[in-house]
C-alpha cells in the first residue's frame, strides 16, 4: 500500500523543486559565463582596464 504526502508538506516539495532549479540555474550561468568570456571572446583575465 501507498502512502501519501500529508497535505501541509506538499508545497514544500514544490519549493525544495524551485529552489534546487534556481541552483542549477546560477552554476549553469557562471560555468557557461566563463566559457564564453574565455572561448568565444577571448578575455584575458590578465588585462589591463
Amino acid at each position: 500500500m501507498r502512502t501519501q504526502i500529508p497535505l501541509p508538506f506538499r508545497p514544500m516539495a514544490t519549493l525544495l523543486i524551485a529552489l534546487g532549479a534556481l541552483l542549477l540555474y546560477i552554476i549553469a550561468y557562471h560555468t557557461y559565463g566563463k566559457y564564453l568570456a574565455r572561448k568565444i571572446f577571448k578575455l584575458d583575465p590578465e588585462a589591463l582596464v
